[in-house]
C-alpha cells in the first residue's frame, strides 16, 4: 500500500484486508512516500505489534513507481510471496473471498498482471480497464506533447481539464465488469502481480516514472 498524508483511508484499506477470508496468508507492507505530517511514523506505531503489517518510512517522495518497487522489494526479499497486491490506500476490499479469488484465478488463466473490479462511488463507474487496449509509441509521444502543452497553460485550462478527466473517467469501463477481459491495459489502483512475473522483470513498474503513465508502459 502505497501510503501518502492520507491516514484514515490508510488505516480503513488495512482494515479491510485484515477482514477478508483467509487473512492471515496475507503480508501488508505499507510504504510511506515522505509524508510531511509524519503519518507514515503514526502508522508505524499503530501496527508495531502486529507481526503481519510492516511500515517503510521513505525519506523522499520520488514517485509512485519508486515507492511501489521498494515495497516489492521488501516482501520479495523476506517472503518471496505467490502475488503481489499493488493497491492504492483509498482502496476497500469489499470482497470477502478476494484472496480466494486470486488463487482460482491463477490457476485458471496463469496471469501475469490482474486488475478487480474497481468501483469509484464519485463518478459511478467501475474503473478496470484503464484502456481496453495497449497505445502506440505514435499515441504515447502524442500524449506527452499534449500534457506538455497542457501544464503550460494548466492555470487558464484547469476547469476544463477537470472536465474532461471525469469524462474519460466515466469512458473507461468495458460495460460488463462482470466477465474476464485479457489483453488490456489495468489501472493502476489496483493490481495483482505473480510471483514468476516478479522474479522475471525484477519490480513492478519498470522504467521508474514519476507519477504518469507507470500502467501503460
Amino acid at each position: 500500500i502505497l501510503h501518502y498524508m492520507g491516514i484514515e483511508e490508510t488505516i480503513d484499506c488495512v482494515s479491510s484486508i485484515m477482514a477478508l477470508d483467509h487473512n492471515s496468508q496475507a503480508r501488508i507492507v505499507i510504504v510511506d512516500n515522505a509524508s510531511p505530517n509524519d503519518s507514515g511514523k503514526k502508522l508505524q506505531e499503530k501496527y508495531k505489534d502486529n507481526k503481519n503489517i510492516f511500515v517503510l518510512l521513505r525519506k523522499h517522495n520520488d514517485g509512485f513507481s519508486r515507492g511501489n518497487n521498494e515495497g516489492v522489494d521488501f516482501a520479495r526479499l523476506r517472503w518471496h510471496p505467490d502475488f503481489y497486491v499493488i493497491t492504492n490506500n483509498d482502496v476497500l476490499f469489499e470482497h470477502q473471498d478476494f484472496i480466494v479469488q486470486v488463487l482460482d484465478s491463477y490457476k485458471e488463466y496463469v496471469f501475469d498482471v490482474m486488475g478487480p473490479d474497481i468501483y469509484a462511488p464519485i463518478y459511478k463507474v467501475h474503473q478496470n480497464p484503464m484502456q481496453l487496449e495497449p497505445p502506440s509509441l505514435f499515441q504515447v509521444q502524442k500524449t506527452i506533447v499534449k500534457s506538455t502543452i497542457g501544464l503550460v497553460f494548466f492555470p487558464l485550462l484547469k476547469k476544463h481539464i477537470a472536465s474532461l478527466h471525469s469524462e474519460g473517467i466515466r469512458k473507461s469501463s468495458v460495460g460488463n465488469y462482470r466477465t474476464i477481459h485479457p489483453k488490456l491495459c489495468l489501472k493502476g489502483a489496483c493490481m495483482i502481480y505473480s510471483r514468476e512475473y516478479v522474479e522475471e522483470k525484477g519490480k513492478v513498474f519498470a522504467p521508474e516514472t514519476f507519477f504518469y503513465y507507470e500502467e501503460l508502459i
